[in-house]
């Protein structure tokens, strides 16, 4: 090699590789709880038999599962595929737990559940 030619420009990979994302706790606990107190306050203010809660239960603890499972793929993820791949593992475990959450505080503060 000579010592006065251009060296070449690094090869690129196909994968991205970056740091872990960071997370603010506040509101992903915030957003993590915030169906059940939902829940919770609509059942409390006089909707113990009408479909406000159930509803609430199911879409916003649906929607706060993909948010929490998105900020945690995006913070335990090292490349862009596995950033994807664990928030969309996350998204379903973090939306079951809210869902369960949202459900048991709707039964804890006093909806009559009719089949």
């Amino acid at each position: 090699m000579n010592p006065d030619e251009p060296t070449p420009p690094p090869q690129t990979s196909a994968t991205i590789l970056s740091g872990p994302g960071r997370v603010n706790w506040l509101a992903f606990w915030i957003v993590l709880l915030a169906p059940a107190v939902l829940t919770i306050g609509s059942v409390l203010v006089g909707s113990r038999t009408g479909e406000a809660a159930p509803g609430i239960a199911l879409i916003g603890g649906g929607i706060s599962g993909i948010v929490c499972g998105a900020m945690m793929g995006r913070r335990f993820g090292r490349t862009n595929g596995m950033k994807i791949l664990l928030g969309i593992i996350f998204a379903a475990v973090f939306a079951v737990v809210c869902i369960a959450t949202s459900c048991c505080g709707c039964l804890a503060s006093g909806f009559n559940l009719n089949f």
